[in-house]
């Protein structure tokens, strides 16, 4: 039986997201990459699958590196987060907004994402992304 999480479990999660999309922003990949299980899935879409930290983080260069041949950086606002706990795995829906800006251009809007993630909590290591799913909108 799911139940939906509060108190102290809610508010650790909440920051782990928090640690997660700011260690993507300003780019510490070595931070980002232990976000993730070893062996994690990202399913992107329904289109591409990447499999392993290793491969999420190199997707996720790739992509900073190409912002940033433009002048451009992204960051990411995660919003609406649905957190409930079925054992020892935590289930997370919600939406990210991601941003970009260009000195002198100004902000805008790259992409409204869903996402749907099992969590699973690893000793003291914290929290750890085993599957997830991404759908822009």
């Amino acid at each position: 039986m799911a139940v939906v999480m509060g108190g102290d479990d809610r508010t650790a999660v909440e920051q782990f997201y928090a640690d997660q999309v700011h260690a993507l922003d300003r780019g510490d990949f070595d931070a980002y990459g232990d976000t993730f299980d070893a062996d994690a899935e990202f399913v992107i879409d329904g289109l591409r699958t990447l499999r392993g930290r290793a491969r999420i983080v190199e997707h996720s260069q790739v992509l900073r590196d190409a912002r940033s041949a433009r002048g451009a950086v992204q960051r990411h606002f995660m919003a609406n987060c649905a957190i409930t706990s079925t054992g020892d795995d935590i289930r997370v829906r919600g939406t990210v907004l991601a941003v970009e800006s260009v000195v002198g251009q100004g902000s805008r809007i790259t992409g409204v994402i869903e996402f749907a993630d099992l969590l699973r909590v690893q000793g003291i290591a914290g929290h750890r992304v085993v599957s997830r799913t991404a759908k822009p909108n």
